[in-house]
């Protein structure tokens, strides 16, 4: 064989070699994925839309082909309608334990990471300043989620420094200034409360008194809704005036699902501020999802199927199932959407960590299951829906 022929065998095989390497990457590196539960809304390019922190590792193009960038958190924008991807940008290549979207207002969205607080624009999702860009802030904010909330009294994201200094960002506004001293009092104590690093943005029904959870609510047309649990049993049925309106024989610890409100500590009351020092933490407030719009999600194991859940909508007129989610792990949050939507973010089943899965069901049954922070073959963000 001529010295040619045999450069050229050898080239197919470095280049074959490669090749199956950086397949092999490919195919390997799917991401891992945490979204966030401190979600919010907005109108994105004529959309309704929800915003959404999360945290991605893996799903880009490794090296030696690529960059190592394996460990990213992101903020992306999906449709309410759709659930498609409307953009998906980074905020930093770091890996935190907490992030979340704290507010929207004139255009920006206020992003909290245990990396700091960053600014984004709701059309693009392009970064407009964060961390010590953020002018007011500068070399003194702080690395850590616990140090930012929003203060409804202020209108504003407050800001606990790495000085100690507490600031706040007015909603729409991308400079930090100095807060009255009584508020700034009452946040640096909340704010370096060790609950709250605990806590960090949980949504738990284990944070409310267990008294302020109704199983009752006022339906549209003035009647009474009850979610109820015969005696002595496993069965929960929906009721209207006194009504049965569907039994629930198929799901074994039947539950309702509730929007769980966070109380920051400054705004809680004296009770609750009580309760903290307690640690009892019912530092939070629940309410019926879905009831006022003449729906109820209620969540359970299939009967036999120990740990395999499903989320069922019912229509609170007929009793009907309107839809099911079944290939289900578990949900970190359910919270109320615009226009008769609830959000649910939570994890395929035997997912493993990954609370990846943001489910849209709007109160005619439609509903979509989108894979959060799922990327295409080069590591680019791309739209993965599918309906149950």
């Amino acid at each position: 064989m001529s010295i040619m022929k045999r450069a050229l065998a050898l080239a197919v095989v470095v280049i074959g070699t490669l090749a199956g390497m950086f397949v092999g990457s490919r195919v390997m590196n799917s991401p891992m994925v945490s979204a966030s539960p401190v979600v919010a809304y907005t109108a994105v390019r004529g959309h309704d839309a929800v915003l959404v922190a999360y945290e991605r590792v893996g799903g880009q193009i490794p090296v030696p082909f690529g960059r190592d960038d394996q460990w990213q958190e992101r903020v992306a924008a999906y449709s309410l309608d759709t659930g498609e991807l409307l953009w998906d940008n980074k905020l930093h290549g770091h890996s935190r334990a907490a992030r979340g979207v704290l507010a929207v207002a004139d255009g920006k969205a206020y992003v909290a990471t245990d990396f700091g607080l960053s600014i984004v624009d709701t059309e693009t999702g392009e970064i407009v300043a964060d961390r010590d860009r953020i002018d007011g802030l500068g070399a003194d904010y702080a690395e850590a989620y616990a140090a930012y909330e929003v203060d409804p009294r202020l209108d504003a994201v407050v800001a606990l420094t790495r000085s100690g200094a507490v600031m706040q960002i007015p909603l729409g506004s991308i400079r930090a200034h100095n807060v009255p001293d009584a508020v700034a009092a009452d946040w640096r104590d909340a704010l370096l409360d060790e609950w709250s690093v605990i806590l960090g943005p949980t949504f738990s029904t284990s944070n409310v008194d267990p008294a302020g959870m109704p199983r009752t609510a006022t339906l549209p047309d003035g009647s009474t809704f009850t979610f109820a649990r015969p005696y002595n049993t496993e069965r929960a049925q929906l009721m209207r005036d006194g009504n049965i309106v569907a039994n629930i024989t198929d799901l074994e610890r039947a539950q309702i699902a509730y929007e769980i409100v966070r109380t920051p500590a400054p705004l809680a009351s004296p009770e609750q501020r009580r309760e903290r020092l307690d640690r009892t933490r019912h530092h939070s407030s629940a309410a019926l999802l879905g009831v006022a719009d003449g729906v109820a999600l209620v969540y359970g194991d299939r009967s036999g199927q120990p740990g395999a859940e499903e989320l069922r909508l019912y229509d609170l007129d007929t009793g009907d199932v309107l839809a099911t989610v079944d290939d289900f792990g578990g949900y970190v949050r359910a919270t109320a959407a615009p226009k008769e939507r609830i959000v649910v973010i939570g994890a395929a089943e035997d997912s493993g960590l990954d609370d990846d899965r943001l489910i849209i069901f709007r109160a005619d049954g439609r509903t979509t299951i989108t894979t959060v922070g799922d990327t295409d073959f080069w590591g680019r963000p791309r739209t993965s829906v599918a309906t149950p």
